[in-house]
C-alpha cells in the first residue's frame, strides 16, 4: 500500500546551497490570487513508518516553464507563506494549533 501511495505522489529532487540533493514529496497545491503555490515536505519524513505526525512544510511558488517542466522558487513573504500553511491545515483538517 505505501509503495502505491509513494507513486501517485510527486516526488522533486531539490538541491540545497551546498548542493546536496533531497527529495521533497508534494502535499498539496493551492490556488490563490497571489498565484499557485506547492506545499512539500521531506520525502523521507513523509513515508517513515516510526508514526510521526508532524511534518515540515515548506513554500513554493509553482508554475511550468515553456516545456512544461515543474519550476519551484521559494516564497519568502512570512505572511503569505502562514496564509498558505493555514489553508493547508484546514485542507488536511487540523486543528489551527502549531
Amino acid at each position: 500500500m505505501a509503495d502505491e501511495l509513494e507513486d501517485e505522489i510527486q516526488i522533486f529532487t531539490l538541491v540545497d546551497e551546498d548542493g546536496e540533493e533531497e527529495d521533497f514529496a508534494v502535499v498539496t497545491i493551492v490556488d490563490l490570487p497571489e498565484g499557485r503555490f506547492a506545499v512539500l515536505t521531506q520525502a523521507e519524513a513523509m513515508f517513515a513508518e516510526d508514526g510521526e505526525d508532524e511534518l515540515e512544510l515548506y513554500v513554493f511558488h509553482y508554475g511550468e516553464d515553456e516545456e512544461g517542466e515543474a519550476q519551484l522558487d521559494p516564497v519568502e513573504d512570512d505572511a503569505l507563506v502562514e496564509k498558505i500553511l493555514e489553508i493547508v491545515d484546514q485542507q488536511l483538517g487540523g486543528d489551527g494549533e502549531e
